[in-house]
């Protein structure tokens, strides 16, 4: 079951992040876009930690979804530190008053909803932060924002760093015309609201710039070509890439992911106001036929399987930034995080949970 394999990842990554954990010791944390991927995989490892530190610690979970929700945590049902509230953040009044810590990690993330719904990506990830953002205000909450390595666009040589990274300072550019900027456009308005909460009212924060996830506990609408790959090589069909294949991309284990969002979490005393945190797997930087390829070794199939120069559907949402720059991680892992999954062994673990799914 995925929601068992999402447990067992909470309790490996709690097990590698030891120290001190006074941060989260009697907190309240309120997590939302918690039936989303790396939203379960923060609340499972948030639950993990207070259970192998024994920290006093009390955990949100918040979706629009009740069903969604609830199947979420099936197998945490008996956790009495995990309350499921069904609500959305785009509404005032939405953010818990008692919480001590905010994650806002709601947010359509399939290139299908940026063209179809933009509107409603806008509002999730604009919105919801506003809200969080003016909860804090009046409880003196810490907000976390979980923006996107897109928010960057395309970047120009001159912004890298001298070893050809993209560094937290890159600035970028994109396309405010273009419908599917809905996504990234929105994130960097979030980010900037946090910056502005903190300079006009004091409210404590960082944002946390995700790369490219994967892990159980993807939505069955996901069209991201990383779960498309793992639906399909998990159901025994061929995998067919909508392009030459060699754009290169970071690759990030959703449990991973969360381990560096609550690092980061746990040091914000060290900081005097929000700073934003590239988040990558820097040993993952490959091409879509690589992933492909891995998929398919992950799921015990032949290379025969892969089909590439397929022509991809104009109207998928799909990124239009060129890739090929990798993102500097220096930055995180001077917090002392550092990735536990493997790709071959994240790879083996979606393709595990898709076949559950699937029956």
């Amino acid at each position: 079951m995925t929601s068992d394999l999402i447990l067992e990842d909470g309790y490996t990554i709690a097990k590698s992040l030891d120290g001190n954990h006074d941060e989260l010791n009697g907190a309240t944390i309120a997590v939302s876009g918690a039936s989303g991927l790396i939203g379960r995989h923060i609340v499972s490892v948030l639950l993990a930690l207070s259970k192998t530190y024994a920290l006093s610690l009390k955990v949100i979970a918040i979706a629009r979804d009740r069903k969604k929700l609830e199947a979420a945590f099936v197998s945490f049902r008996d956790e009495p530190n995990l309350v499921l509230r069904p609500c959305d953040i785009t509404q005032d009044g939405s953010w818990p008053a008692e919480a001590t810590h905010l994650i806002h990690a709601a947010s359509p993330a399939t290139p299908l909803l940026f063209a179809t719904q933009p509107t409603r990506v806008i509002l999730a990830n604009v919105l919801g932060t506003i809200h969080g953002l003016q909860t804090a205000v009046d409880s003196g909450a810490y907000v976390q924002f979980l923006s996107s390595s897109e928010s960057y666009g395309i970047v120009g040589e001159h912004e890298l760093t001298t070893d050809g990274l993209i560094s937290e300072s890159s600035l970028g550019l994109i396309n405010p015309l273009d419908v599917r900027s809905a996504y990234p456009e929105s994130k960097r308005m979030s980010e900037t609201l946090v910056i502005a909460y903190a300079a006009q009212f004091g409210v404590r924060g960082d944002i946390v710039r995700v790369s490219h996830t994967y892990g159980p506990g993807v939505a069955a609408d996901d069209n991201r070509v990383q779960v498309q790959f793992a639906k399909q090589a998990a159901a025994g069909e061929t995998i067919t890439i909508k392009s030459d294949g060699r754009l290169m991309r970071h690759y990030t284990y959703a449990a991973d992911c969360a381990a560096a969002v609550l690092r980061v979490l746990e040091t914000n005393w060290q900081r005097n106001q929000p700073e934003a945190f590239n988040v990558a797997d820097a040993s993952v930087f490959i091409s879509i036929r690589e992933l492909a390829e891995q998929m398919l070794i992950a799921a015990g199939r032949p290379e025969s399987d892969l089909v590439v120069g397929q022509p991809a559907a104009e109207s998928a949402g799909w990124s239009k930034v060129p890739g090929g720059a990798r993102l500097d991680t220096a930055k995180i892992e001077a917090l002392g995080w550092r990735p536990q999954f493997t790709l071959s062994n994240g790879l083996g673990r979606i393709v595990d949970s898709l076949r559950v799914d699937q029956g």
